[in-house]
């Protein structure tokens, strides 16, 4: 291969696979029917400026525009499928950026450390947003992710120091490991109910991100994920929820409330280890339920066994919650109280719900009485049976 060098004032033909590209050039244009721009083609071509690409192209290979730092401007056809892994790593002066909506595929590292890419538009169609696909775009303000993406690989917006904004689709599932790791401008976010899983560090280090909404259907909070998430208050816990990772919310300083709406057995308290603001955490489904049995003749005799299990769980102001000052080093044991008191409430209920069947059972019959039927309406009682009785209990287990 040739050393050849071409005058700044040439604009330079690229023909395919075989071309040779030397490195000084500043302006390019593309053979008319070209389908792929090859893996590294334009590999550190420091002077180009622009480029459009032709409206036969269907993919721009593997670092094809890698290091090209004064590259300020990338105009993309609408049958483009694909942007390689690397494809513009480190083109810093690069300011934005527009998908077509075939493009299918934004490759690993694609847009790695375009430190002026302010606007990214990604539209229907896109599957896929690699492994640190927009990774140290530390001026991207704002992103919305496409229906089409149900997956966010790993990194892929960490370091994306003044995002802002972010908009995740209904169709979303899967955010992966340290997406948003260190966002640091980032302020709320909506996990949609589609979500099933926040990856290991998904959040951390997003120190002013105030608000979370986390919806039903999430299964499982990863490790770390909203670690140092310094500005955060509250968080409620869907009662989907079936894991919630190590030192998932550690260090959020600020946090004072937690609910939790599922089982309590689905966590370690490391979960919130050093979250110095935070006394209490509260079960508030448990808690309404409690609320209903007030209501009936039941309470005083519920209260009495209350009392006898409650060491670590407290009831207070209709709220049953455990303290967090003396319940850390004793997790285990305020689960075991928590469980205890979940079966006495659900043994209420079974007595209230089987007596309320019977009297069903019993009214159907009575209306059924008339100047032909006038059999005693005491004849008419009619007592659930065990097995069905049982059955109502484990269906109000799982309520």
């Amino acid at each position: 291969m040739d050393n050849r060098e071409t005058s700044p004032d040439v604009v330079f033909e690229y023909t395919g696979p075989g071309c040779f590209v030397p490195k000084d050039i500043t302006s390019v244009r593309f053979k008319e029917g070209l389908q792929k721009i090859r893996d590294g083609a334009f590999y550190n071509c420091t002077s180009v400026e622009s480029i459009t690409i032709p409206s036969t192209l269907v993919e721009i290979g593997n670092s094809a525009f890698y290091g090209c730092r004064n590259l300020r401007e990338a105009t993309f056809n609408h049958r483009l499928q694909k942007i390689g892994g690397l494809a513009f790593y480190n083109c810093k002066r690069l300011k934005s950026i527009k998908s077509p909506s075939i493009l299918v595929e934004i490759g690993n590292s694609a847009f790695n450390g375009c430190h002026n890419l302010r606007e990214v538009l990604l539209n229907d169609g896109l599957q896929k947003i690699g492994i640190e696909a927009f990774y140290n775009c530390i001026s991207l303000r704002r992103i919305t992710i496409p229906s089409t993406v149900t997956e966010i690989d790993t990194s892929a917006f960490s370091h994306c120091g003044f995002l802002k904004e972010v908009t995740l689709n209904d169709r979303l599932q899967k955010i992966g490991d340290r997406v948003f790791y260190n966002c640091t401008s980032l302020k709320s976010i909506t996990i949609p109910s589609t979500l099933v899983e926040i990856g290991i560090d998904a959040f951390r280090g997003c120190r002013n991100l105030k608000e979370v909404t986390l919806n039903d259907g999430l299964k499982k909070i990863g490790a770390s994920a909203f670690y140092s998430c310094t500005s955060f208050k509250s968080v409620t816990i869907p009662s989907t929820v079936t894991e919630i990772g190590n030192e998932a919310f550690a260090y959020c300083t600020r946090l004072r409330e937690v609910e939790l709406n599922g089982d309590p057995h689905y966590f370690k308290c490391e979960a919130f280890r050093n979250c110095p603001a935070l006394e209490k955490l509260l079960f508030p489904i448990i808690s309404c339920r409690l609320k209903d049995i007030i209501q009936t003749s039941h309470w005083e005799e519920l209260e009495d066994k209350l009392n006898e299990v409650r060491g670590f769980v407290q009831w207070e102001s209709d709220d049953l919650f455990v303290s967090i000052l003396t319940s850390f080093h004793n997790w285990n044991e305020a689960k075991k109280d928590l469980g205890r008191i979940t079966r006495l409430v659900s043994y209420y209920e079974l007595k209230e719900a089987t007596s309320t069947f019977e009297l069903a059972l019993w009214k159907f019959n009575l209306d059924r009485v008339d100047e032909f039927n006038t059999t005693n309406r005491a004849a008419y009682r009619i007592d659930v049976p065990g097995p069905v009785k049982d059955t109502m209990l484990q269906y109000l287990n799982h309520i």
